[in-house]
């Protein structure tokens, strides 16, 4: 048998990831190794001084997720955990966000090839 060379093995790990178009209220899902991530937000048009609850699906049971939510003045990280049945909701506080800017939310899932994708919420006044 032989041995797959730098150059093919490489081809072989790209051709494993692959993007999946987003569904309705979802993100895009990035499969990396069979790993996916899958997200939404509880709600994508929150007043000020509200709390939303970024939504993870699907993911590994017990696993470490670390949000990174990108406010127009300032970068907010949260960490969770899944449950035994892959699923967590991690909570953010809006606060005076800035109305009508889109707040990018990036979820990771903290395992050996983890999956990463992205959510969205636009706050409003």
């Amino acid at each position: 048998m032989k041995r797959l060379g730098h150059a093919m093995a490489a081809s072989a790990v790209a051709a494993a990831a692959l993007t999946v178009a987003p569904g309705a209220g979802a993100s895009a899902a990035t499969y990396v190794l069979g790993i996916p991530c899958r997200g939404a937000m509880s709600n994508s048009h929150p007043r000020d001084y509200t709390r939303v609850f970024v939504l993870v699906r699907d993911a590994p049971a017990k696993t470490k997720v670390i949000t990174t939510a990108r406010f127009k003045n300032a970068i907010v990280i949260h960490t969770g955990r899944t449950g035994a049945k892959g699923n967590a909701a991690i909570a953010y506080d809006i606060g005076a966000a800035a109305p009508g800017f889109t707040v990018k939310v990036t979820i990771r899932i903290v395992l050996p090839h983890g999956g990463n994708c992205t959510v969205k919420f636009t706050p409003r006044a």
